[in-house]
C-alpha cells in the first residue's frame, strides 16, 4: 500500500470520527434537553400545588391572570394530572375545560398504552372535548383501543367515530354505561368489537351494518334490546350476544353467511328460528337455550352440517326430533326443558359417532324408536341426561355417564335425583356385565 493511499484512508477515519463525536454530542445535547423539560414540568406542577387551598372549593389568587398565561402554565401539567387544579378557580376550571386548552396541553404519549398505536384508559377517563381532540389528532394511527383498566364507569364517547385506522375495540368488563353511540360507519377497518359484561342498554345502532370488515362480535351480558338487525355488509365469523334482550327472529343475515362458525344468543328474547339459517352452512357453535322460541323445529334445521355443538334448552320448543340424524359432525347436543315428544330416534342418535354429551331431560318422549339405544355405537358419549321415566332397559351397554343439565347445577334436589338415577343406570350396567 502506497503512502497517499494509507493517508487517504487515514483522513476518512478522522472525519468518521469526527461525525461520530458530532452525533455523540447531539445525543447528549437531547437528553439533556428532555432531562430539563421534565424538572422544568415538575417543579411548576410543585409550585401549582402550592396555590391549592384545600379548605375551599375554588382558591382566586389567579383568577386575574390573562387567560393566555393560565394556557400557558397549566400546558406543561400533563393531562393525567392537570384536572386537579380545577379548584383554583373558577375562571381556571372553566379554562381547563375548553377545547383550545385540550389541544394545547394534549401530549400524545400520554395516551398510547404500550405502542402508538394502542390508545389505552386515559382517554376514556377524560371529558369530552380532550377525547374528541385526542380521537381527532390520532385519527390515523390508532389501531387498537384496549381499556386495561376496569370499571370506568363512562360511556362509549362518540368520538370513537373519528378513528378511522381501528381495527379492534376491546371494551369488555369496563362497567360501560348508556347507549353505543351510532358511529361505526366510517370504521371500515374494524373487524372485533368486544363489548361484554358492560352495562350498556338500547339497540344496536345502525352504523354496524356499515362494518364491512367485522368478523368477531361479542356483545353478552348487557341489556341491549330491540330487534337484532340485518348485517348486510359484514362478514362475521363468530357472534356472541349472550344474556341481552334482544327479540325477534335469531340473526341470520349477513355479508357472506357462509363465513360464520358461532352464534351464542343464549338467554335473550328471540321468538322464531328463520329458515335463512340454512344459508349458514359453516355453522358449528349454535347456542340458543333461554329464548321463547315456542316452534318446532323448521325442516332446514337440519341442513346445518357443520354444527359441533347445538344447545337448545328451556325454548319451549315441541315435535319429534327426526332429521337430528343429519347433523353428522354434532359432539353437544342440549335439548332439555322443552316440550319435545313421539319417539326418540334411536338409530339416527347411533349415527353420530363424535356426540359427547346428550342432554334429552324434560321432554315428553315415549321411548327410543326401536326400542333401543345401543351405547357400544357411541364411543365418544360421556355424559348423558334423560328423565327418570325413560325406560332404563332400552339403553343397551350402558357405561358410567353423568347426568347433567346446566340448570341443575344450582337445585339440590335435582343433583339428588340424577345421583339416584346414575346409581340405578351403573347397578344395571354392573348387571349387564355379569
Amino acid at each position: 500500500m502506497n503512502t497517499d493511499m494509507l493517508a487517504t484512508i487515514l483522513s476518512a477515519l478522522d472525519d468518521i470520527k469526527a461525525q461520530v463525536t458530532a452525533i455523540k454530542g447531539t445525543q447528549l445535547s437531547i437528553i439533556s434537553d428532555i432531562t430539563v423539560f421534565k424538572e422544568t414540568q415538575r417543579h411548576l406542577s410543585i409550585q401549582v400545588q402550592r396555590l391549592v387551598n384545600h379548605n375551599e372549593r375554588f382558591y382566586s389568587r389567579l383568577q386575574d391572570l390573562p387567560l393566555e398565561i393560565v394556557d400557558l402554565i397549566f400546558s406543561w401539567i400533563p393531562v393525567w394530572a392537570v384536572f386537579k387544579y380545577r379548584r383554583l378557580s373558577r375562571s381556571i376550571n372553566e379554562r381547563l375545560l375548553t377545547k383550545q386548552f385540550a389541544v394545547l396541553n394534549m401530549h400524545l404519549p400520554d395516551f398510547e398504552e404500550g405502542s402508538e398505536h394502542n390508545l389505552g384508559r386515559l382517554w376514556l377517563l377524560l371529558p369530552q372535548l380532550y377525547q374528541s381532540a385526542v380521537a381527532r389528532e390520532l385519527a390515523g394511527r390508532v389501531t387498537s383501543v384496549d381499556l386495561k383498566f376496569k370499571r370506568v364507569k363512562k360511556r362509549l364517547p362518540e368520538s370513537m367515530g373519528y378513528l378511522t385506522a381501528v381495527e379492534r375495540i376491546e371494551l369488555d368488563g369496563c362497567k360501560l354505561r348508556g347507549t353505543i353511540p351510532d358511529v361505526f360507519g366510517a370504521l371500515s377497518n374494524l373487524t372485533t368489537v368486544l363489548l361484554s359484561e358492560n352495562s350498556l342498554t338500547g339497540a344496536l345502532p345502525g352504523s354496524f351494518s356499515l362494518l364491512s370488515g367485522l368478523r368477531h362480535l361479542n356483545l353478552s351480558g348487557n341489556r341491549l334490546s330491540g330487534d337484532f338487525p340485518a348485517l348486510p355488509n359484514s362478514n362475521l365469523e363468530r357472534i356472541y350476544i349472550s344474556r341481552n334482550q334482544f327479540t325477534g327472529p335469531i340473526p341470520t343475515v349477513f355479508g357472506n353467511p357462509r363465513m360464520l362458525t358461532t352464534i351464542w344468543a343464549d338467554e335473550n328474547l328471540f321468538t322464531a328460528i328463520p329458515s335463512s339459517i340454512s344459508q349458514l352452512t359453516n355453522l358449528e357453535e349454535l347456542v340458543i337455550s333461554g329464548n321463547t322460541i315456542s316452534s318446532e323445529i323448521i325442516p332446514q334445521f337440519w341442513e346445518l352440517r357443520a354444527l359441533t355443538i347445538l344447545e337448545m334448552s328451556g325454548c319451549s320448543m315441541f315435535g319429534t326430533l327426526a332429521g337430528v340424524g343429519a347433523l353428522i359432525n354434532l359432539e353437544s347436543l342440549d335439548l332439555s326443558d322443552n316440550q319435545f315428544s313421539g319417539e326418540i330416534p334411536s338409530h339416527e342418535i347411533e349415527s353420530l359417532q363424535g356426540l359427547h354429551a346428550l342432554h334429552l331431560v324434560r321432554n315428553q318422549f315415549s321411548g327410543w324408536e326401536g326400542g333401543l339405544l345401543h351405547m357400544p355405537l357411541l364411543p365418544n358419549l360421556a355424559s348423558m341426561c334423560l328423565d327418570r321415566e325413560a325406560p332404563r332397559n332400552q339403553v343397551n351397554g350402558y357405561r358410567h355417564c353423568q347426568k347433567w343439565s346446566h340448570r341443575d347445577q344450582n337445585n339440590d334436589s335435582d343433583q339428588e335425583r340424577e345421583s339416584e338415577l346414575e346409581s340405578e343406570f351403573n347397578s344395571d350396567a354392573a348387571s349387564d356385565s355379569e
